[in-house]
């Protein structure tokens, strides 16, 4: 069993997000600091891994698409859910007993998370420079420097403290204080491609949009991928059809006018100059194409019909009251809109909104009250638009709205399109109900209108 032993010594930690831009020579006792060589990172020679309980259910391995330094980085999976219960280590390491010693790493996580990192003797005898430090989801530098208590020592990383996932990378430990400039590569002379246009994980990309990055610096050329699906573009290679741009000499590329509200995925991969000719495979990244048309917010909408129950007003039809986040509507009857019971018809309800716009859509979630109150909903319907309130037309080929379930999580399952018609204001006249006139009363729970952009949507 393993056994926890801490004891009270100097040390100093710190924590650098942006390292001094002076490369500085040390004597780093770590043989394979940034994870390049082939290694059995479980049970290899320097770097390997010890699990208690729980901790042994961690997943250790070398991610080639994140890195600071060169092009591998040691990821972790943790469980265990106790700091020691799974530890990543390097050993052996000989040190002078007294002297005073540095530890520096890169790390990041997919989340912010505390993580433990100490020296130890070999045989468990003694542990120094103990430190919990705060990983963020930058790349960052960590440090400590403590006093050998032991001439046989090994590097521990207490990983099992949450189970969110991080990288390690850059690994020095050398003789002395701490030294600033000691740069890993991915911050000081990029060899793979950087600064992607559109940045990644970018929305509302013009659909006719050019990529374009910063090279390495050593590239000549560039391989440019790019897809639809992100698996088929990481894991292309010269033979795939998704190489759209092979050994191109411009770091930009025109990918064509490109399909709206669609997400794409790319990748550059840079071919240094003779006489090695090394490709460095690149990372991937992805942006989303602009939608055809944009939601019209509630706010700019108003709401009125020829009645309603109180508490059920025309405004819940555009507030977005009894919408989840995946946009699924309850079946919470206040949530709604509801005609009284004695309206005495015609029934209907409109919206005017702020301006003109180009309407695209409709989506409509018609009445879902639980039990059979969703009978309630329209079933034979006009719906009408107008400019000026006076003046209307009819929407063609839309003649009923389908009926809602009665159930929670209810999706819209009615469009109404107006193929780009102007109007500012839309009615929507209800000639009968889901309850084949077993009940007097009729509603709606949502609609949701969008509109095509008639001017651009921000300056660049």
């Amino acid at each position: 069993m393993f056994k926890q032993f801490i004891y009270v010594c100097s040390f100093i930690f710190v924590l650098i997000a942006v390292p001094l831009t002076t490369h500085a020579q040390v004597n780093n006792l770590v043989l394979n600091p940034s994870f390049e060589e082939d290694e059995d990172i479980n049970g290899g020679d320097q770097w390997w891994t010890w699990g208690y309980q729980g901790g042994l259910d961690s997943i250790v391995e070398i991610d080639e698409t994140e890195s600071i330094d060169g092009l591998r980085s040691l990821r972790v999976e943790p469980a265990g859910g106790t700091d020691w219960y799974f530890v990543v280590a390097y050993s052996p390491i000989a040190l002078e007993v007294g002297q005073t010693y540095t530890v520096s790493f890169w790390a990041k996580a997919e989340a912010a998370r505390p993580f433990t990192a100490q020296l130890k003797a070999t045989d468990n005898s003694s542990a120094w420079g103990n430190t919990v430090f705060d990983l963020t989801t930058e790349w960052a530098e960590y440090t400590f420097t403590s006093n050998a208590l032991n001439s046989e020592a090994k590097f521990e990383l207490w990983c099992a403290a949450t189970d969110v996932p991080f990288w390690v990378d850059f690994v020095y430990i050398y003789e002395g204080q701490y030294v600033p400039g000691i740069v890993p590569s991915g911050l000081s002379s990029p060899v793979k491609a950087v600064d992607p246009t559109p940045e990644n994980g970018a929305t509302d990309v013009p659909r006719d949009i050019h990529l374009s990055w910063t090279p390495g610096q050593f590239a000549v050329a560039h391989d440019v991928y790019f897809g639809k699906v992100p698996d088929d573009v990481n894991n292309a290679d010269t033979s795939s059809p998704l190489l759209v741009g092979p050994a191109q000499d411009a770091n930009t590329y025109n990918p064509g006018r490109l399909e709206f509200g669609r997400r794409y995925f790319w990748r550059i991969d840079e071919i240094n100059a003779p006489p090695d000719d090394t490709v460095y495979k690149g990372k991937l990244w992805s942006f989303t194409v602009e939608p055809l048309a944009y939601p019209i917010s509630g706010q700019n909408i108003t709401a009125t019909a020829s009645s309603f129950a109180e508490g059920q007003g025309p405004e819940n039809t555009v507030n977005s009251s009894g919408l989840d986040v995946n946009d699924l509507h309850s079946d919470e009857i206040e949530e709604m809109w509801v005609t009284t019971m004695d309206d005495p018809g015609p029934i209907w309800i409109q919206y005017v909104f702020d301006k003109v716009y180009k309407l695209h859509e409709m989506s409509v979630w018609n009445y879902n009250g639980s039990s059979i109150l969703y009978l309630f909903g329209f079933k034979d319907v006009t719906v009408e638009y107008s400019t000026d309130g006076t003046n209307w037309t009819q929407v063609s080929n839309v003649t009923e709205f389908a009926e809602a379930p009665g159930t929670p999580n209810y999706a819209a399952n009615t469009i109404v399109p107006f193929g780009g018609a102007a109007g500012r204001y839309v009615r929507i006249n209800a000639a009968s109900n889901w309850s084949s006139g077993m009940f007097p009363q009729f509603g709606l729970s949502e609609v949701r209108f969008t509109a095509i952009p008639v001017s651009a949507q921000e300056p660049n």
